[in-house]
C-alpha cells in the first residue's frame, strides 16, 4: 500500500479544548504556568486521531502547533512549549513526540522548516483557525476546518469536521479525503 498522506493536527481548539476567555485581557490565562499542560482533550477530535494512528493510508501522523510568539516574555513562551509537549505525553501517551511541532511562526512556515518543501495536496492539516486553513491551501496543502463548538462552520468554505463528520469535500477530491478515513460514528 501506498503511503503517501501526511496529517497534521492543530492542538488548541482541535485535539485539546480551546476556551475563547482564556486569551482575551492584558494578563490572559493561557499564559499562566502550566495552561497548556492540563488542557482537556477534545473527545470527538481525539478519536478521529487515534483512528489515525492504524490508518494504512497514513505516512505520517503529526501535531503542529503554534507556540506563543505574541508573548513578550521568553520564558513564557518556551513554558508554553514544554506544556503543550508533557500534555501531548500525558494525554496521548502512545504518540511519538519527535511528530509535534510547535513553532512561533506561522503553520506553513513551520512545515517548510521542519520538511524542506511547501505542503501538497497529500498534506492535510486539521486546524480550527481559518488563518491557518486558507494559508495552508494557498501553499498548496489540503486544509479540513475542525468546528468545535466555538467557531462556527459557516465562515469557512473548504471541507470541514462537524461532529466527527466530514462534508463539504471539494468536488472530484472526493477519493483523496476518503482515504483519510475521518468520519466516526456517532
Amino acid at each position: 500500500m501506498n503511503k503517501e498522506l501526511n496529517a497534521f493536527w492543530d492542538m488548541d481548539g482541535v485535539l485539546f479544548k480551546y476556551e475563547r476567555n482564556d486569551y482575551v485581557g492584558e494578563y490572559p490565562a493561557y499564559a499562566s504556568p502550566k495552561y497548556f499542560e492540563n488542557r482537556p482533550i477534545d473527545v470527538i477530535a481525539y478519536e478521529m486521531f487515534n483512528s489515525m494512528h492504524s490508518n494504512n493510508n497514513i505516512n505520517g501522523l503529526y501535531i503542529l502547533s503554534r507556540g506563543s510568539s505574541h508573548l513578550p516574555d521568553e520564558e513564557v513562551r518556551m513554558r508554553t512549549i514544554i506544556d503543550k509537549k508533557t500534555n501531548i505525553r500525558n494525554q496521548i501517551p502512545w504518540f511519538n513526540i519527535d511528530n509535534t511541532i510547535i513553532s512561533n511562526d506561522a503553520k506553513v512556515e513551520a512545515f517548510i522548516e521542519r520538511f524542506g518543501r511547501v505542503p501538497t495536496k497529500t498534506d492535510f492539516l486539521i486546524d480550527d483557525f481559518n488563518v491557518n486553513l486558507t494559508s495552508w491551501s494557498a501553499a498548496g496543502g489540503s486544509a479540513i476546518k475542525y468546528v468545535n463548538g466555538v467557531n462556527t462552520a459557516n465562515s469557512y468554505a473548504g471541507p470541514k469536521l462537524i461532529d466527527g463528520k466530514l462534508v463539504d469535500v471539494p468536488c472530484g477530491e472526493e477519493i483523496l479525503y476518503g482515504r483519510l478515513k475521518l468520519s466516526i460514528e456517532s
